[in-house]
């Protein structure tokens, strides 16, 4: 169920109590109010010092926090099952997603998020993209209403699904850039895994090992996860026009045609031998 007024705050973690730590008492520092929020935690079931950390942090500070307790994934790669896991759980009419590695930077920016709703579009059919800070040009959080989550009922289907989400919003042309909620993103080095002199091991295992699973992983490029974006986008697409809020149908109708050609392009190339792809691609620029 909708809770009004409420943002949920999605984040799988794994073995980082400290940037944790951060990024809670950052929450704190800088909402306008703890009673608009909620905040969801994917952990694993062997990760016992987040576990402990999380019950007492629960006991003594004012954000209202539930812990998703499971079986470990394999890292990285499940990122977006985590995700929409706690999508599942969650009730609030924004669904935003972070990193455990992140931290606000500036004051009131749940009252800025929830100023978007009924005035963005009023179908309330959107995503919204924040402004990066100085630790990293890739933070990852965004943010979903869940009038969106409806229709599509999922965050991702593969674990770059920031970039994933990015796209259908360009097709949809539904993306509120919200510049003055600022976050920065603490990650680790991609070549070493180090962030501040010291290894992070969650980044090590999680995506650089040999067998963390993002090389047999599904990226946003290939054919299975690009005929997802088009179906996400058909789908919030033809919901748009049925609420006939849109400002101009028959460019709807057109954009949902367009993307209906493009999804057989994907899935008669992802068949087909590379001669025939050629000819495929071909034909399509006609």
């Amino acid at each position: 169920m909708d809770s009004p007024n409420i943002i949920s705050l999605l984040i799988p973690t794994r073995n980082r109590v400290e940037s944790l730590r951060r990024l809670f008492q950052s929450i704190e520092e800088t909402c306008k109010s703890t009673e608009s929020l909620e905040v969801l935690l994917s952990i694993d079931n062997d990760d016992t010092d987040t576990i402990r950390f999380v019950e007492e942090y629960s006991k003594n500070n004012r954000l209202l926090i539930k812990a998703i307790i499971g079986n470990r994934g394999k890292g990285y790669i499940d990122l977006h099952k985590k995700v929409t896991e706690l999508c599942h759980k969650s009730s609030g009419r924004f669904l935003f997603f972070l990193a455990d590695d992140v931290q606000f930077m500036n004051d009131n920016w749940d009252e800025k998020m929830q100023a978007t709703y009924n005035n963005a579009y009023r179908d309330n059919i959107y995503w919204i993209r924040t402004a990066h800070g100085e630790a990293s040009a890739d933070a990852q959080c965004m943010a979903i209403t869940r009038d969106w989550y409806s229709v599509t009922g999922h965050l991702g289907t593969c674990y770059q699904q920031d970039t994933e989400f990015n796209y259908v919003a360009k097709h949809v042309g539904r993306e509120v850039f919200l510049k003055d909620i600022v976050v920065i993103h603490h990650r680790a080095d991609y070549k070493t895994g180090i962030i501040d002199g010291v290894i992070d091991q969650t980044f090590v295992e999680g995506r650089m090992a040999a067998d963390s699973g993002l090389l047999q992983g599904t990226p946003y490029y290939s054919p299975q996860v690009q005929a997802s974006i088009i179906t996400d986008s058909i789908k919030l697409l033809k919901r748009i026009k049925s609420l006939d809020r849109c400002e101009d149908s028959a460019k709807t109708s057109a954009k949902i045609r367009s993307l209906y050609w493009r999804y057989i392009k994907i899935k008669l190339l992802s068949i087909t031998p590379s001669p025939v792809k050629r000819i495929i691609r071909w034909v399509m620029k006609k």
